[in-house]
């Protein structure tokens, strides 16, 4: 056992004895401090997390895992954060107490990250390095969304580490880079819905990497895909369709074809999303979400004939 523990702090801490490794860890020690002292000041005025309105969508995996014994995600989340979340209530601190320590410290990690990617990605990187990090510790939204209970801050965090795991593997396509790439898109895509998106950046990268030797690498990219596959289905959620089309709710006919007698419910919202494009280029917001589900839902409860339309030969 002993030397299994020894092997691993080895392994673990190989590469802090490279002085690359310090050198550029001490580039990143300003903003390190600079984002401790902001985050341990911000829990110590504020030690209760932001609970948000979308939050108990977030907690009722716990709730149910606790109290009636049945693992069960909300319909519309993926599987990450709850998980994170409903580790939170085994620890001896309060949920709201330790799930935003836990955030801050992926925001610790996250100026690590981007510490990283500067090394990595720039020529005269010491240039850019300090400030880069320095903007990312005190970045006011990402204080804000670590102190709340919400998925921004992990999906942020995730976002980055597949930014270097692709990084990483392009450098040098090693099987353990490899397998971090595919770690890092599987967590991106548990972290939010839209995040298996990124599953079509990890295939174009392997593909382009070893497009010179599709002959012997084209198991890496045919696990990629299989992989994809697998996530896409594991984390479907019933918010997907919604939400691309609140996108475009702007710009539906009226009339449509696939749903007849469906402007009348859609009209003034499409009629108010309209405007408002024409004023500013804005997306549509949450309220605005809301606003079509509800449009749709009562057109398909009023027209039930157009739920089996599907079933019908064509």
């Amino acid at each position: 056992m002993a030397v299994i523990v020894n092997r691993f702090i080895n392994y673990a801490f190989a590469p802090f004895r490279d002085p690359r490794t310090r050198e550029f860890l001490l580039f990143c020690l300003p903003a390190l401090l600079i984002g401790l002292v902001l985050r341990v000041s911000l829990c110590v005025q504020m030690p209760m997390g932001v609970y948000h309105d979308d939050t108990p969508d977030f907690l009722c995996t716990a709730d149910r895992l606790l109290n009636e014994h049945k693992w069960q995600l909300h319909e519309k989340k993926t599987f990450l954060v709850p998980i994170a979340y409903t580790i939170s209530f085994l620890l001896p601190l309060p949920a709201l107490v330790s799930i935003p320590i836990f955030q801050h410290a992926l925001g610790l990690g996250l100026i690590v990250i981007i510490g990283l990617l500067c090394r990595l990605w720039f020529t005269h990187w010491k240039w850019f390095i300090v400030p880069l990090t320095c903007v990312a510790a005190i970045n006011p939204f990402m204080l804000w969304y670590e102190h709340t209970l919400m998925a921004e801050s992990l999906f942020v965090f995730c976002t980055a580490m597949v930014a270097l795991a692709g990084t990483l593997y392009a450098l040098v396509p090693s099987r353990r880079r490899f397998i971090f790439l595919c770690v890092a898109l599987f967590l991106e895509a548990g972290a939010r819905p839209e995040g298996k998106l990124l599953f079509g950046f990890g295939i174009l990268l392997v593909v382009l990497i070893h497009a010179r030797a599709w002959r012997t690498e084209w198991r890496r990219a045919a696990f990629i895909v299989a992989l994809g596959i697998v996530t896409h289905l594991v984390t479907g959620t019933a918010q997907a369709s919604l939400l691309l089309y609140t996108s475009v709710a702007k710009m539906t006919p009226t009339d449509l074809r696939c749903a007849p007698g469906f402007d009348p419910y859609i009209a003034s919202i499409r009629t108010d999303l309209q405007t408002r494009w024409k004023e500013q280029f804005a997306f549509p917001k949450v309220r605005d979400r809301r606003a079509v589900g509800l449009a749709v839902t009562q057109y398909l409860n009023e027209n039930p004939s157009i739920k089996n339309l599907k079933k019908k030969p064509t």
